[in-house]
């Protein structure tokens, strides 16, 4: 996969998500980067598609909640399997708190 260019991305994640995009191609899912959709609360780092499930994945360098509920929000209005994955770099430290928190 080439490099690419976010624009709504830290210029320190993009390695990261290009990771997390190779991850999910090698998968057998179909990645759009930063799609920007009317319905959608944000604009999404990826969005990676297989079959009839969607997955929208964040990469951050930190957890966001209220970001987090506005996508459960989202979710619970589509028609479809709709799926949020957080993705942070490895040497990001995550409260236990926010592991296991359900939306």
């Amino acid at each position: 996969m080439d490099r690419r260019t976010y624009q709504t991305l830290a210029p320190e994640l993009e390695e990261y998500a290009d990771r997390v995009a190779q991850h999910f191609q090698d998968h057998g899912y179909r990645i759009q980067f930063e799609k920007k959709d009317l319905g959608f609360p944000y604009t999404p780092t990826l969005v990676a598609m297989r079959e009839r499930t969607t997955l929208i994945l964040e990469v951050d360098s930190s957890i966001k909640h209220l970001r987090l509920e506005a996508w459960a929000r989202y979710g619970k209005s589509c028609g479809h399997d709709l799926r949020v994955i957080v993705c942070l770099p490895d040497h990001i430290q995550v409260a236990s708190k926010s592991r296991t928190t359900s939306l």
